[in-house]
């Protein structure tokens, strides 16, 4: 248990008693002028009302250091400690002094009246404050998502490429990046039409998957990847708008091109059902 907080005074500004377990290190938020005997009031962060009021001799301190201009205050901090020699009514009760204080270069000493006639050399250092070193930033998953698959896009084969062009899912994804994060998009964009070039002639496939099941019996075992996904997507068409849009998007063209003759053939003859079943929808 803390048993300071048992003896700290009832009152509406900061004590000297408040400070007998230590200084306390201070950052103004406002000053403001009071027509009482204590006429400033030095709010700040975490006074919980109860300002820093200080007297005539610590006012002086303030103005030799920061200015007479008190606007200037707010966001400046010093070190206030309770100083047990302050008299009052010829008697040793404490007062707040100011032992450090920001946007001072250099040690600052300055005459200040002890007694009734007799003066005090008194002396301010410079306060070091601290800067709060800022939150590190969130992870962005998108950009590491799309680095990723940059990178991989340098690395895989041309069948795996040619699938993950018309793959549904991909290009839902490739056109979420483009409408928001534009910065992102033309990375993408610029591994892709890479990876076209570089499969832009008949090179051998370089594919980790495995080739299609020669049981299968919806397609021949010799049709490609990219085939079997195009006319899964052709036949998967709402309209003619929709498939129309999907066969003239770029990456469809590129994977259509780099199709070997059976697996064009198949995809041909996908599109023509595809059409002749909406043009009889319409009629």
């Amino acid at each position: 248990m803390n048993m300071l907080s048992t003896i700290m005074p009832k009152s509406d500004q900061l004590n000297a008693d408040e400070l007998i377990g230590g200084p306390r290190t201070i950052t103004v938020t406002k000053v403001s002028l009071l027509s009482e005997e204590q006429p400033v009031a030095v709010h700040f962060e975490g006074d919980n009302g109860k300002p820093y009021k200080p007297g005539k001799s610590m006012r002086r301190v303030m103005v030799m250091v920061w200015g007479a201009d008190a606007s200037t205050y707010a966001g400046r901090s010093m070190t206030l400690y309770r100083d047990d020699t302050v008299l009052f009514g010829g008697m040793a009760v404490g007062g707040i002094r100011i032992s450090h204080m920001s946007h001072l270069a250099a040690e600052k000493s300055m005459a200040l009246t002890a007694t009734k006639g007799k003066k005090r050399l008194f002396t301010v250092k410079p306060l070091i404050v601290q800067k709060q070193e800022p939150d590190a930033p969130a992870p962005d998953k998108v950009a590491k998502g799309v680095a990723e698959l940059v990178k991989w896009l340098k690395a895989t084969g041309k069948a795996e490429f040619q699938r993950w062009l018309v793959d549904p899912d991909a290009l839902t994804k490739r056109e979420w990046v483009a409408a928001n994060r534009p910065e992102l998009a033309t990375q993408l964009d610029k591994a892709v039409a890479d990876a076209s070039a570089r499969f832009g002639e008949d090179e051998p496939v370089q594919s980790d998957e495995p080739p299609p099941n020669t049981e299968n019996d919806e397609a021949p075992a010799s049709m490609s990847p990219a085939a079997l996904a195009i006319i899964e997507v052709v036949e998967m068409a709402e309209d003619i708008k929709a498939l129309t849009g999907f066969l003239h998007k770029p990456e469809t063209q590129t994977a259509i091109e780099g199709l070997d003759d059976v697996s064009h053939s198949a995809v041909s003859t996908a599109v023509s059902a595809a059409k002749m079943g909406f043009t009889r929808v319409r009629a």
